[in-house]
């Protein structure tokens, strides 16, 4: 039917044109969950993405929701009726998955090589022509059925000139990749030697830059078996709103009964989490038996969606995430008038929610620098929107790092900072080893749901001590095989506070 002006040596036959549905079988095998089938996530355009970070398997194993999944091998192909555009088509390159029975699964039959379908899938004119099936929105989304998908016509080669295509365009993709990286690692090898041995060099006088801090920071939080995922495609509100309603969605599609969100049920949703300070969000947060819910009207019908499960903690449906240089626009309206826009260093979120921030500074400015920024930030209205759910402040200049409570501008007080005690009574100043004792998780999660307190009299937030938090865990082991004891605290120290935590967990 047609031939490409470039060719591979050796290949000079006719391309030929074929229906997608003579290239792909649909395959509807269904498979209970287990360690060689997880529940794993489906990204528009790439495939199954690995290690299912959105999702738990655990919560579903038993559930008769979990036992409707389709079971999805290495090398299958995964299609959506619903997308903006083009439908959603991927590849499953990670492995055995089990993924939502909202996408059909199909095999390549022996007609179509898998690498080289997989691209031509994703080149323009296909995608042009799935758009010329388009049948309608539905639910603010295009619906291309799958009928329609299987009958479009493509041009496909042999199937060895498919396989020498493929191998091509991976190939190439490494080369990219690895020419991508090059300058990074190299400016990365440059500042480590120019930051770690020549600043030994001159006395340690040339400070760390903050970019770099920030770099070592997220590296930290993610590295191992960590459960934090960078999300660096997150910098505007838009993105975090975007991010929080897909989280919400996923953990409430059976209270949702397969019916997403509308954007005006939504905007019921955001309403709630507009908060007029951050104590009225902690209220909200300490939820009802540890479930924190949002609630939307649907018709006649009143939806309670989960966003928060503190009985979820490092499990079930939570989802933890960091972020860095976040833009918090000035705002166009004459309040704004003279204020700039402001980017934030890293910050920690829980289900798409903003809980933890960090402020960094380099070592040649003291940690109060940090302090006084986020004051000035906070007067300036930047902690608003989805940001207004902050419950805790993390300030450091590299060697000295401090944590303290949420609040207003002028409720903000230098007293209530503290610094971080191991076990061992001994000081964690380190930012690098203040985020390995505090920031990692479960630890991160329990400082939010479990040591946080709410002062009614006073209308603000309290974060524990560390002291108070080695006692009260001391408690909870001690409690768990039966042994008795006690815990000694000195006058104003908090021990009632300690008491009453104890007591609640």
């Amino acid at each position: 039917m047609k031939k490409p002006k470039i060719r591979f040596k050796g290949f000079t036959d006719d391309w030929e044109q074929r229906k997608v549905g003579d290239l792909l079988q649909e395959r509807n095998e269904q498979a209970p969950m287990s360690e060689d089938y997880p529940l794993m996530a489906f990204i528009a355009n790439q495939g199954v993405a690995p290690k299912g970070e959105r999702y738990d398997r655990s919560a579903l194993v038993n559930n008769e929701a979990g036992k409707k999944y389709k079971r999805t091998e290495f090398g299958d192909f995964i299609y959506s009726s619903n997308n903006l555009e083009t439908g959603s088509i991927g590849l499953n390159k990670y492995g055995n998955a089990c993924i939502s029975p909202v996408y059909s699964i199909f095999k390549p039959t022996g007609k179509a090589e898998l690498d080289f379908l997989g691209r031509r899938f994703l080149r323009k004119d296909f995608i042009n022509k799935m758009v010329k099936w388009r049948q309608g929105v539905v639910y603010g989304q295009w619906k291309i059925h799958e009928d329609d998908f299987l009958k479009i016509q493509i041009e496909v080669p042999c199937m060895d000139e498919q396989k020498i295509i493929g191998k091509y365009f991976n190939t190439l993709d490494h080369l990219i990749t690895l020419h991508q990286r090059k300058p990074k690692v190299t400016k990365n090898i440059y500042i480590y030697i120019k930051i770690e041995k020549i600043s030994v060099k001159e006395n340690k006088i040339m400070p760390e830059l903050e970019s770099i801090m920030e770099q070592k920071l997220i590296e930290q939080l993610v590295y191992g078996d960590s459960q934090w995922t960078y999300r660096e495609d997150l910098k505007t509100e838009e993105d975090l709103w975007r991010n929080f309603r897909y989280i919400l969605e996923q953990n409430n599609k059976d209270r949702l009964s397969g019916k997403m969100l509308s954007d005006s049920e939504f905007d019921q949703v955001k309403n709630q989490l507009q908060f007029s300070s951050f104590y009225k969000a902690g209220e909200w947060l300490v939820g009802e038996n540890g479930k924190v819910m949002v609630h939307v009207q649907r018709g006649t019908e009143k939806l309670h969606l989960l966003v928060m499960n503190h009985e979820h903690i490092a499990g079930g449906s939570s989802v933890y995430e960091v972020i860095n240089q976040y833009c918090a626009f000035s705002g166009d309206d004459e309040s704004n008038l003279g204020k700039r826009n402001r980017r934030f260093d890293v910050t920690l979120m829980i289900n798409g929610l903003p809980m933890i921030h960090v402020e960094l500074k380099n070592k040649q400015h003291p940690y109060m620098d940090g302090f006084w920024q986020i004051k000035k930030y906070i007067g300036e209205g930047k902690f608003k929107g989805i940001f207004s759910a902050l419950q805790m402040f993390v300030i450091s200049n590299g060697v000295d790092t401090k944590y303290f409570s949420a609040a207003g501008d002028t409720e903000l007080n230098p007293k209530f900072i503290s610094g971080w005690l191991d076990k061992n009574n001994e000081r964690v100043s380190n930012y690098l080893d203040f985020a390995k004792s505090v920031l990692r998780i479960p630890e991160a999660h329990e400082m939010i749901a479990r040591y946080t307190v709410l002062d009614e009299d006073a209308k603000r937030l309290i974060l524990l001590r560390p002291y108070q938090i080695h006692a009260i865990e001391s408690i909870r082991n001690a409690s768990k095989t039966g042994k008795s004891g006690f815990v000694w605290h000195t006058t104003g120290s908090g021990k009632t506070m300690t008491s009453f935590k104890s007591a609640q967990l």
